[in-house]
């Protein structure tokens, strides 16, 4: 339960910073190249340091973070409405159960056929 709540804290953290991105992140400054600050240690210009091309870390990071859960909240969406729409047809229909059944078994079934090519053929049962 705990592991659970600590959880929720960061990832309410990490919605946070992906939200308020635009509002911490200078776009000047954030894909700005400098030289000089290449692999320097974190100070008060860049608070993780910088990376080969002197860039901060942490812009990137905040920039990185916004990007990756507006991915994973689309897939999220899209996965959604395709199996909502998909279920529903197949409910709405009666006699598309069984279809829609196969259908499903033979998605599943991709996966094991390819990971069963190293065992000599044999398929995983």
């Amino acid at each position: 339960m705990k592991l659970l709540k600590v959880f929720c804290i960061s990832y309410f953290f990490l919605m946070l910073i992906a939200i308020a991105a635009s509002w911490l992140v200078n776009s000047e400054t954030s894909w700005l190249v400098r030289p000089e600050m290449v692999f320097s240690p974190p100070q008060r210009a860049a608070w993780l340091g910088t990376d080969s091309l002197g860039r901060d870390l942490f812009l990137r990071i905040i920039i990185g973070t916004r990007v990756t859960i507006l991915i994973g909240l689309a897939g999220t969406l899209g996965a959604f409405l395709l199996g909502a729409t998909v279920g529903f047809a197949a409910g709405w229909s009666g006699g598309g159960r069984r279809l829609f059944a196969h259908a499903l078994r033979g998605c599943f079934s991709g996966p094991a056929a390819v990971y069963s090519r190293g065992q000599r053929g044999r398929a995983l049962a």
